[in-house]
């Protein structure tokens, strides 16, 4: 099984088994009328273990839906940061490599393929800034505020006060609204990521990948504009209200 398909069979069947066959040092981009067999002989790796690896992608059962209404707050934080490591440790290196790749090959449209790779550099810069700022601000205060929800001393409602003075929900609810659609120049370079059966192998398993991570990150941004901010705004707007109430008394 597999091994007698050409990478191209392959990747056509689920554009990840390009990105399996990456990791694994095999060039599927250099090899894509070989058969899995001759692939992995040109490049001396053992067939069982690709075929193994292919499997293991093809097979792999859906995640079952996150009831994130069910989460704490300090949950859907962590789960997020989960997620921004996933991006930066390995669905940006890849795509950034995939544009590397395509660049090398000097097409005949080098400068659009240039372009493209361009816009998504200052995307990566853009992205690795504001979730390095979700993670070190945004997401501390939004424990800090369930934590204290949690505190059952009212009279020591402090709102975590090297937090409370620099953050407010609602401007960066705002904020991160604007600022939502980052892919859209890529998406009006490429024309929504469209593939044709024109294209070459690699330009297609790129764009694909593209799409895939602007639909993740959609979700992603869902989750927190329509799950996290909004709780951690009603609880910014109770724990005010209580530290208003305390300075009445006192």
């Amino acid at each position: 099984m597999f091994q007698n398909n050409t990478l191209t069979q392959l990747i056509h069947t689920n554009h990840k088994v390009a990105m399996v066959l990456l990791r694994l040092g095999i060039p599927f981009y250099k090899l894509e009328n070989a058969t899995l067999a001759q692939a992995c002989e040109e490049c001396r790796i053992q067939v069982e273990f690709v075929k193994e690896s292919i499997q293991k992608l093809l097979h792999v059962l859906p995640s079952p839906s996150l009831d994130f209404e069910k989460f704490s707050l300090q949950q859907i934080c962590e789960y997020l940061e989960s997620t921004h490591h996933l991006y930066v440790a390995q669905r940006l290196p890849e795509i950034s490599t995939l544009l590397e790749l395509l660049q090398s090959q000097e097409l005949q449209n080098n400068a659009y393929i240039s372009n493209i790779s361009e816009e998504f550099k200052n995307f990566v810069k853009h992205f690795s800034k504001h979730i390095a700022y979700e993670e070190q601000n945004i997401f501390p205060y939004i424990a800090a505020m369930e934590n204290q929800i949690g505190n059952k001393n009212a009279n020591k409602i402090d709102l975590m006060l090297p937090y409370a003075s620099h953050f407010n929900i609602s401007e960066i609810a705002k904020k991160h609204a604007e600022e939502d659609d980052e892919l859209q120049e890529l998406r009006r370079i490429t024309d929504d990521f469209k593939v044709l059966k024109s294209n070459n192998i690699l330009y297609m398993v790129c764009m694909l990948e593209l799409k895939d991570f602007e639909e993740d990150l959609a979700m992603h941004s869902f989750i927190e504009e329509q799950i996290l901010l909004p709780k951690a705004l009603e609880y910014e707007k109770y724990l005010k209200k209580k530290v208003q109430q305390l300075s009445v008394r006192n």
